[in-house]
């Protein structure tokens, strides 16, 4: 049974597992992390080349409402 994530999959190329984790920070253990930021960074930057929600979801490994949410916040922060 594999125990990597799909963050650490892509960064590497090939399915991998937690002990073959190029990161420093655990993104599973952290939700606040630098990697949460970096892959939220990429979704808005593929979402801005006109990726489709649902193919970020996918790519990514998380949820349309996530993708979503990503957006909005990403919005709502230009904004302020």
């Amino acid at each position: 049974m594999r125990d990597g994530c799909k963050l650490a999959d892509d960064y590497l190329g090939t399915p991998s597992s937690c002990s073959q984790c190029p990161f420093d920070d655990c993104f599973k253990d952290s939700p606040c992390s630098v990697l949460k930021v970096k892959r939220n960074r990429n979704i808005i930057k593929l979402w801005k080349q006109g990726k489709d929600v649902n193919e970020l979801a996918a790519k990514f490994g998380v949820t349309r409402r996530t993708i979503e949410r990503i957006i909005r916040d990403s919005k709502k922060e230009r904004v302020q």
